[in-house]
């Protein structure tokens, strides 16, 4: 089963149909499990329970809570009863663009084999017995850090367990515990610190390098970015993993996962050769929008403006990496 999907800022945007509702926009997310925005839950008349301190990216915690879902459908494939997490317009939205309704994640990703052809915007659900494997590609073994896709590689010779992130916009954001344990900052010269996205605890910021190459089993990937997260609390002070692979990697790739057997193929695409150029602009427009089913998305100008603090002023300067 093949969906289409919509590629904005690296992130993957699909159509979902809850309850057997209109569909809406939902990111999908390999690192996240399902969620859904509570005035969208609460629009569908579905009961929101809960309220628990959650975390992601950036520094703070925000409140989730709980919904039960009868069904929740994308394209032909459907789940039914499904337990999502709510939340109440996260920080991680607001320099979308096109705010999703929620999260779609490791539900759909381990229901089946799942291959994201990023070149042709498709998302393909393969049954395990009908899976065979690609020819030009050498499988990659995956483990897993509670819901999340891991694989072993090396950044110029480091090695570290490293997340597959759909929901990451960047291309190789490094956690500060594994960067400060192998002197990251002095290796590369990192001085040009930028806000490099929004999560779940708001803006997460890093120190940027240009790395030499990244290595994940035979793939190799030269001279990436690299995002040191200067982040003091929340996702980035993982000490299991290394770090995240990101949509600005991801994207060059067909990317296979197949939880089942813990193995993930990496096919390169017309992008893997492409250096990557980060946008440091130091620039972020957020947008207020109405999520309701049946409303238009219209920014209010009150909520746009120009990301002026240090941070982003010492991001704007427009030396090469």
């Amino acid at each position: 089963m093949t969906v289409p999907f919509r590629l904005i800022d690296n992130h993957i945007y699909v159509d979902a149909s809850i309850n057997g509702a209109a569909p809406l926009p939902f990111m999908f997310d390999t690192g996240a499990t399902d969620g859904i925005q509570v005035a969208v839950a609460r629009t569908l008349g579905i009961t929101v329970e809960g309220a628990l301190p959650g975390g992601g990216f950036g520094d703070k915690l925000e409140d989730v809570g709980f919904a039960k879902v009868k069904s929740v459908s994308l394209g032909g494939l459907t789940l039914g009863d499904q337990v999502f997490a709510t939340e109440n317009w996260p920080a991680w939205t607001v320099g979308e663009g096109a705010p999703p309704s929620g999260l779609l994640g490791y539900e759909f990703a381990k229901s089946a084999v799942l291959t994201i052809d990023y070149q042709k915007r498709t998302l393909t659900f393969t049954r395990a017995q009908a899976f065979r494997p690609p020819r030009d590609a050498q499988p990659i073994a995956i483990t897993f850090a509670g819901h999340v896709p891991i694989v072993a590689g090396a950044l110029d010779g480091v090695r570290g367990e490293f997340q597959i992130d759909t929901g990451s916009r960047g291309a190789l954001t490094l956690m500060a515990p594994f960067a400060q344990a192998n002197d990251l900052v002095a290796r590369y010269g990192a001085t040009h610190l930028a806000t490099i996205g929004f999560g779940v605890g708001g803006p997460t910021r890093a120190l940027l390098a240009r790395a030499g190459k990244f290595t994940l089993g035979g793939v190799t990937i030269e001279a990436p970015v690299a995002a040191i997260s200067t982040d003091q609390g929340g996702a980035a002070q993982s000490l299991r993993t290394a770090g995240n692979i990101g949509g600005e990697i991801l994207k060059r790739f067909t990317v296979t996962l197949d939880y089942a057997h813990q193995k993930a193929w990496l096919q390169p695409n017309a992008l893997a050769q492409e250096r990557e150029v980060f946008d440091r602009s130091g620039r972020c427009c957020q947008t207020k929008v109405d999520l309701s089913p049946g409303r238009k998305s219209r920014p209010n100008p009150s909520w746009v403006y120009a990301m002026t603090d240090r941070h982003s002023e010492r991001a704007s300067e427009r030396r090469s990496l």
